[in-house]
């Protein structure tokens, strides 16, 4: 993603996920359009850079968004179920350079069954997608299906507020036969 706000705006910010064994979250940063990269924050598995149990601290694959104070926010995949089957959640204040502990909680109102998440701030909303909301849901494909991926326009126009769009794996017999793209509209029109 590409900061919008001070601090460090302009700045790119890619987070990801170690091994199994070398699980976390990682953020790598660009403050040169690209050219160059550094290291920026990590959550690291507990313990680290070992074999995993049920219930070990083990962040894992991770969705970060821009608030419009400047920070970020990284939703994190809760791996091994640490004190919940709810997501994780960090904040950085400072442009993606620390992800300080201090600043982890669980949202217990994300289930999470252990799976890659997708969230995009649109119009001062967080949109938030996985396969285990009950209460709140919106069915895109029937059949088996895996990873996906939400984005959204930014042209300025009156029409790309309206839709956000997702970009998933699907299939009849296979999750990943077919690649699918959804466009969702936010007020329930056309």
């Amino acid at each position: 993603m590409t900061k919008r706000y001070n601090p460090a705006k302009g700045r790119l910010v890619v987070c990801g996920h170690g091994t199994l064994k070398a699980n976390g979250v990682f953020c790598i940063l660009s403050d040169d359009h690209g050219q160059n990269w550094y290291n920026g924050g990590s959550l690291k598995s507990i313990p680290y850079n070992q074999d995993k149990k049920a219930q070990d601290f083990s962040p894992d694959e991770c969705q970060p968004v821009e608030l419009t104070d400047g920070s970020i926010v990284i939703n994190v995949r809760n791996q091994n179920s640490f004190h919940c089957r709810c997501r994780m959640v960090v904040r950085s204040h400072d442009g993606g350079l620390t992800l300080p502990v201090d600043s982890l909680y669980f949202d217990h109102e994300l289930v999470d069954p252990a799976v890659a998440a997708g969230a995009l701030v649109k119009n001062g909303v967080l949109f938030f997608t996985n396969p285990a909301n009950e209460q709140h849901t919106m069915q895109i494909w029937a059949g088996p299906s895996g990873y996906s991926s939400m984005t959204s326009l930014d042209s300025g126009s009156a029409d790309d507020k309206k839709y956000i769009f997702v970009i998933y794996e699907k299939g009849h017999m296979n999750y990943d036969e077919t690649i699918a793209f959804a466009k969702i509209h936010l007020f329930g029109g056309r």
